[in-house]
């Protein structure tokens, strides 16, 4: 599905314009944005949340001198489905 698409899907489900739902799509990603950044993590009730969190730092050897470093860890992003969608998107109930 294109963004217009989505846009379009989104007027027609809740009986507005086209301007209307590229307004609210654009409203929820700066809040998403926002509260991702901030707080950590924003829940999208049936869909799923999106988290940002830091791995345990790695430990790595020098290549020429055998010497053990720690290798920092970036802040990583990951979007966990809710198990409402896995099981209406993929047809499973568990």
């Amino acid at each position: 599905m294109t963004i217009t698409e989505l846009k379009t899907a989104l007027a027609v489900a809740t009986r507005t314009d086209a301007k209307t739902a590229e307004a609210f799509l654009r409203a929820l990603t700066t809040v998403a944005y926002q509260a991702v950044r901030e707080e950590g993590q924003i829940v999208l009730p049936g869909l799923g949340k999106v988290v940002k969190y830091r791995p345990m730092l790695g430990v790595g050897r020098n290549p020429l001198t055998g010497q053990r470093i720690e290798i920092r860890a970036r802040p990583v992003l990951e979007f966990r489905f809710a198990k409402v969608a896995r099981n209406a998107i993929l047809g499973t109930e568990e």
